[in-house]
């Protein structure tokens, strides 16, 4: 079952908002800069990690020690950042990795009764720290068995590096243009007050790597880039950009174009739907992406397509351009969902895996009630009704789902990969094919979004609205969760 973000986030955009209006420079530790983990008089009077407060977006530090934050959860937790980006938590608390918010310290715990259990604050068993059910990432389980061998694979080159403006590097996407040329297009992230960065690393064919190069915006935040060429070479990358503010202010589905394999790029413009993102409304967008491929029934045209999350349009958003970038048609929805993948077959038809997941609960890290779904459209400009290729009963995640779709056109297949698991970690990597088999009615190829005539076969899509019966492997056949 999909629901919007904006109940399950307020509280940790809270935090990033309270965060941003604290000073980065004081230790959260000891209340002056480069303070250690030892405990100070300034803390031992004031409440400690785990301790209550009274949230007040006024006053972020409330009762808590200096330097520390009041976070929004019940009955206020006293808490403050810490890892790569924050600081060292004292004695008495330990470093968790969170959902959204983060690296944040806990109070530490050996059972339940060491923590606010009357407020709902349990001892997190992989974590050792107190904190609300499902609040931190689990601890998955790792394999004590050697790395695989490397096969043919060259040795890893550094595309990014301590000269990119930002702490760490993340999110990566990429695209091969058809002359060789890798562009690589990734977000440069730092502490929780800092902003963030677009960068731009480059592979020329038979070239050495051009790295740490900026793309500049004029937004302060950057999330989630996803990077596509065409046959004509041109790149084209998106991006979620906003201006912070705990609430994803102002937030955009930015775009860039490069005709020169990512050495220049066009200024940055909004792709979205102004619909899909009112002014003022927080967390309207998430989880862009991009895809290139023929126009249906015109294969010696381009579209490009750009797919986003919107909670006001109602899910996953699709917009499209013949024209290079240079305008784009009127959204149309594709599936209810957030975390998505795309990909566009020799015939222009767009085929989209979809996660259908709540993020509350136990449903953030595993949940029978989730679901992964397919949907397709044909045409360019409608989606057929989504069908589930998930098993029933089969636990999904919301986050980190991250459902992949390809499709093999010689052989008529789709494949699908996604992640399974649940609440405790122990999760795997399911793989899905929709086959398109010469045995099966072409009504059904046409709902699998495959030649109704099989590989190589000449018929186009006339087929009738598709039935999820014949959609999917008939052990996984069912439709969709609708929220």
């Amino acid at each position: 079952m999909w629901r919007p973000r904006t109940a399950l986030f307020l509280p940790f955009a809270f935090l990033s908002l309270v965060a941003a209006c604290s000073s980065p420079a004081t230790s959260p530790v000891s209340g002056r800069p480069g303070g250690s983990p030892a405990t100070s008089p300034d803390r031992e009077a004031a409440a400690a990690v785990g301790d209550a407060c009274a949230p007040d977006r006024a006053r972020p530090q409330s009762t808590c020690a200096a330097g520390d934050l009041c976070a929004p959860f019940p009955g206020g937790y006293c808490t403050h950042p810490c890892g790569a980006t924050g600081t060292p938590c004292e004695a008495g608390s330990v470093c968790v990795p969170g959902v959204r918010s983060g690296e944040l310290c806990a109070r530490s715990c050996a059972t339940d009764a060491d923590c606010r259990a009357d407020q709902g604050y349990v001892c997190d068993p992989g974590r050792k720290a107190c904190g609300l059910p499902y609040m931190a990432a689990p601890r998955f389980p790792s394999c004590p068995a050697a790395a695989p061998p490397a096969g043919d694979f060259s040795a890893a080159v550094a595309l990014s590096t301590s000269a990119m403006a930002g702490v760490y590097q993340l999110e990566p996407g990429a695209a091969l243009t058809p002359a060789g040329d890798l562009v690589v297009v990734y977000t440069s992230g730092g502490r929780i007050t800092d902003r963030s960065h677009l960068g731009v690393a480059r592979v020329p064919a038979g070239g050495e790597p051009v790295i740490d190069r900026p793309l500049p915006t004029s937004k302060r935040n950057h999330f989630n880039t996803w990077v596509a060429a065409g046959r004509d070479g041109a790149v084209h990358a998106v991006w979620l950009g906003h201006d912070g503010g705990g609430v994803d202010l102002n937030a955009e589905v930015g775009y860039a174009r490069s005709d020169d394999a990512g050495a220049t790029w066009t200024a940055p413009v909004a792709v979205h739907a102004p619909q899909d993102c009112p002014p003022g409304t927080p967390f309207c967008l998430d989880k862009p992406m991009i895809a290139v491929g023929p126009v249906p029934g015109q294969p010696a045209r381009e579209a490009v397509r750009v797919l986003y999350s919107s909670d006001p349009g109602g899910g996953l958003r699709m917009r499209s351009s013949v024209d290079g970038g240079a305008t784009w048609g009127a959204p149309v929805t594709a599936a209810e969902g957030t975390y998505a993948d795309v990909a566009i077959d020799r015939a222009g038809r767009v085929h989209v895996a979809v996660s259908l997941s709540d993020p509350s609960g136990a449903g953030a890290w595993g949940s029978t009630e989730n679901q992964i779904a397919y949907a397709v459209s044909r045409d360019g400009e409608t989606f057929a009704r989504p069908v589930a290729v998930s098993a029933p009963g089969e636990s999904i995640p919301f986050f980190f789902v991250n459902p992949t779709i390809a499709v093999d056109d010689r052989r008529g297949a789709i494949h699908i990969a996604y992640a399974a698991g649940t609440p405790d970690g122990r999760w795997d990597i399911r793989p899905r094919r929709l086959r398109g088999a010469a045995r099966r009615s072409g009504a059904a190829r046409a709902a699998l979004g495959l030649d109704p005539h099989g590989p190589g076969g000449r018929a186009r899509d006339r087929a009738p609205a598709p039935r999820h019966a014949a959609s999917v492997p008939a052990p996984l056949a069912r439709p969709a969760a609708r929220a």
